[in-house]
């Protein structure tokens, strides 16, 4: 045999070496068409020479991914509503069973974040936050000289947090014990949005 497909084989056999280390791969001639995550996703390739009766075939499954933006509008300055059940109907939606849901606000005066669903909590809440960052007076802001009076809603915002990420274990979000999806409004009285991207397979 020529000293080149000798250097050819072996860079094969390497090849095959890793794939097994990664566990990238099953061993067989077919597509499984059970398993529709291999289909149009598979490589058949030989080893060593074309006339090798040995195979395999590459599989990765595809991801899966779902955007959704939702849309508030809250009648007041500031409010909080949790939006919980509607983020696990859009976990189910997707067919995610392992992976993560991302929901953030799309805007500077509303935030989204994680706690518990209890409302001496939500007024405590409203006292500590109006005491960081009082809305008035609304000239002791540099930010109003713009002609805005929402200075104190972009403070508040901050604190609270723009976004949250949670896991998805077997197809539900995976909480910890009393935690729950809250949008947070600083600025009301006008459409705002929060996008929801879920990915995994």
């Amino acid at each position: 045999m020529p000293a080149d497909e000798q250097v050819n084989r072996i860079k094969r056999f390497v090849n095959f070496v890793d794939l097994v280390e990664r566990n990238d791969f099953n061993i067989g001639g077919n597509v499984n068409k059970d398993r529709p995550e291999t289909q149009g996703h598979a490589q058949l390739f030989r080893l060593f020479d074309p006339n090798c009766q040995f195979s395999i075939i590459t599989s990765q499954p595809v991801m899966k991914s779902l955007t959704q933006y939702l849309w508030f509008e809250v009648s007041d300055r500031r409010g909080f509503i949790n939006i919980t059940p509607t983020i696990e109907g859009l976990v189910r939606q997707s067919g995610v069973s392992d992976g993560l849901c991302l929901v953030n606000a799309m805007h500077i005066t509303a935030s989204v974040f994680i706690n518990d669903d209890e409302p001496g909590l939500h007024h405590d809440y409203e006292i500590w936050l109006e005491k960081l960052a009082p809305h008035e007076p609304i000239n002791a802001y540099r930010h109003n000289r713009t002609g805005e009076d929402n200075a104190d809603a972009h403070l508040k915002r901050q604190i609270m947090g723009r976004e949250v990420v949670v896991a998805i274990t077997k197809g539900k979000l995976d909480f910890g014990p009393w935690e729950q999806i809250f949008y947070g409004e600083f600025d009301g009285r006008r459409k705002k949005r929060v996008l929801v991207k879920i990915i995994g397979d």
